[in-house]
């Protein structure tokens, strides 16, 4: 009975040692990140470029657009310098850093280089056509050369 017992013991230490070895480089992995892909795919960015561009057109443009035409008058909060036809390309330094050039045509350029590895052409005509829109948004009241990207 004690013979038993010790090859039934030694069986299970043997099958816990080898075990324990197994699962020790998924237990020592410990940079790996479940939650935070690694990559994204066009799928993903395609709808958040297309929200940033649809946002940056209707957001100060277009009430930018509006007090001049004398639809409005200072919509939504908008300076009354827009009233008086005062505007600088200053007043637009937030529209053309974050929204346009830091926001959408960020996320276009990421979908191209996604689609391309996805070998996905729809994702990147798609892309192509709406990063060439974008930058027709930004040229709508000038040159654009003037813009430094801070740092």
């Amino acid at each position: 009975m004690m013979k038993i017992l010790n090859k039934s013991i030694i069986k299970i230490s043997i099958f816990v040692v080898a075990l324990t070895f197994t699962a020790c480089s998924k237990f020592l992995d410990v940079n790996d990140t479940p939650n935070n892909p690694l990559k994204v795919p066009p799928s993903s960015l395609l709808p958040n470029g297309l929200s940033g561009t649809a946002f940056a057109n209707s957001n100060e443009l277009n009430r930018f657009a509006s007090t001049i035409m004398s639809v409005t008058a200072g919509a939504s909060g908008s300076p009354s310098a827009y009233d008086r036809y005062i505007v600088t390309g200053d007043d637009f330094g937030n529209q053309w850093r974050f929204e346009l050039y830091g926001g959408a045509l960020i996320n276009y350029k990421k979908m191209l280089e996604a689609a391309e590895l996805a070998n996905g052409p729809a994702y990147s005509g798609v892309g192509k056509i709406m990063m060439a829109y974008t930058f027709a948004m930004t040229t709508m009241y000038g040159e654009i050369s003037h813009i430094r990207k801070r740092s």
